[in-house]
């Protein structure tokens, strides 16, 4: 969400302060969250971002697993608990968020039909 809520500011033109004028939430706040000091957005104060934003909350699921798919395929040392994880359980891994990766896309079409 970090980088793609920065990411969608900028696309719009609107400012930090632009940001927290249309969410009510401070400038300060948000600024947390761009840069992920914050860890964990409230959802009321996720769903007045997304609004903003124009960001579907399904859209932030599928783009936080294209990041973690991305992760995976680069070559970097991956670890889980401070232990190295070995090529099958990579794999593994993969299939995993490509399978939550398409029904995050089934839902979103879904939902889209329902409108």
């Amino acid at each position: 969400m970090y980088n793609q809520m920065k990411k969608r500011r900028e696309e719009l033109g609107l400012s930090l302060q632009q940001l927290a004028d249309r969410t009510g939430i401070s400038k300060a706040t948000l600024q947390r969250y761009e840069t992920g000091v914050t860890k964990k957005i409230p959802q009321d104060a996720y769903e007045k971002i997304c609004r903003v934003l124009e960001i579907g909350m399904e859209g932030d699921i599928s783009a936080l697993l294209e990041e973690s798919l991305a992760r995976l395929d680069s070559d970097c040392a991956l670890m889980f608990d401070g232990i190295p994880i070995d090529e099958r359980t990579r794999d593994l891994l993969q299939i995993s968020i490509r399978n939550s990766l398409e029904m995050a896309r089934s839902v979103s079409e879904q939902r889209k039909k329902n409108e």
